[in-house]
């Protein structure tokens, strides 16, 4: 990474967390079975990792939860965005300011969504997801630990980046269906 990279990385999580926390939403642990719906982000490229995060998806959505996804492209083609489904958004680089911080109506539409949960399932700690998850309306925000992201989630989970994407959505499944909450107490 350059020099200058890096201190760019630096002023953008500055500006990151200072955003995060004047966030005014009202956080509130959620147990899986009484969430109703449901955002997902992530950045994924390699074919296995979207199968994965897609059956995912569609076990939530089996489970009678209505699911919203954001995915980070990079360079997405004009046909895959013009033949999104519905309840998909999508942020490509140049949606991205100088700061990393996403532009765009609809992920302003997508961080004002009162989703009852928000994954975060980037393994790669960018950024741009952070920003997203940490100005999110959700009221439950998990993702996977992350020092400089720490202020973007409301759980996290720790573990290797070498066991990959089927492990951390093992985890969040196995997590979400054990998280109880009674009277307001988990």
């Amino acid at each position: 990474m350059t020099k200058i990279y890096e201190i760019r990385n630096r002023i953008a999580l500055y500006r990151l967390r200072k955003k995060t926390a004047r966030t005014k939403t009202k956080r509130k642990t959620v147990a899986f079975a009484d969430a109703k719906k449901i955002g997902i982000i992530y950045s994924a490229n390699k074919g296995e990792d979207l199968h994965m995060i897609n059956d995912f998806m569609i076990k939530m959505k089996a489970q009678g939860k209505k699911v919203y996804i954001c995915s980070y492209k990079g360079h997405a083609k004009e046909e895959e965005i013009a033949n999104k489904r519905a309840h998909e958004t999508f942020l490509i680089r140049k949606n991205l300011s100088f700061w990393f911080e996403p532009r765009g109506k609809d992920i302003k539409e997508f961080k004002r969504q009162s989703f009852d949960i928000l994954i975060n399932l980037d393994l790669k700690e960018m950024i741009c997801l952070g920003y997203i998850s940490g100005q999110s309306n959700a009221k439950f925000r998990i993702g996977k630990y992350s020092e400089k992201l720490s202020d973007c989630h409301d759980f996290m989970i720790n573990f290797e980046k070498e066991k990959g994407l089927r492990f951390f959505i093992e985890q969040v499944t196995h997590y979400l269906n054990i998280i109880k909450v009674e009277n307001g107490k988990v």
